[in-house]
């Protein structure tokens, strides 16, 4: 990330995390993510607060991977945008176009985390206690409390 998004990443979470705040901090969120459609510190943090995001961010994001360009971050930043709107399938597929991004940075572990979730967000217990390594195989009820 360059030096001036990380900046406006912080500025960002400052505002958003004063709950006197909130609204200068949605309006600044939705002003970077209209203004860089890739910003994806903003747009975690819009997803997070469940903040508007407009579809230019989501299909650019889509492009970046199709054209495998995308960072680990955006890659991931276009799966949380796919739950956040009840399009498990969609995550899901985004996390497999993901995984050799994901792995080549040494980030297994988040797709395996990220995957976990979708699954089980996807009603797709079983298949999500079967991806989970053999020893965190007896855990797995602690995954799906509340369910």
């Amino acid at each position: 990330m360059d030096a001036r998004r990380n900046l406006e990443a912080w500025r960002l979470a400052c505002l958003a995390i004063d709950p006197q705040r909130t609204a200068e901090a949605a309006n600044y969120g939705g002003h970077l993510v209209t203004s860089d459609p890739l910003h994806s510190p903003a747009i975690a943090w819009a997803v997070a607060r469940n903040w508007r995001v407009p579809p230019a961010s989501a299909e650019a994001l889509a492009r970046r991977l199709r054209l495998k360009e995308a960072t680990p971050i955006e890659s991931l930043t276009l799966v949380a945008l796919h739950e956040r709107s009840g399009r498990h399938d969609r995550a899901l597929s985004t996390l497999q176009a993901s995984r050799s991004i994901l792995e080549r940075t040494g980030n297994e572990q988040a797709w395996r985390a990220w995957r976990t979730q979708a699954l089980i967000a996807a009603g797709r217990v079983d298949e999500a206690v079967a991806d989970l390594p053999e020893g965190h195989r007896d855990a797995a009820p602690d995954l799906v409390v509340g369910l």
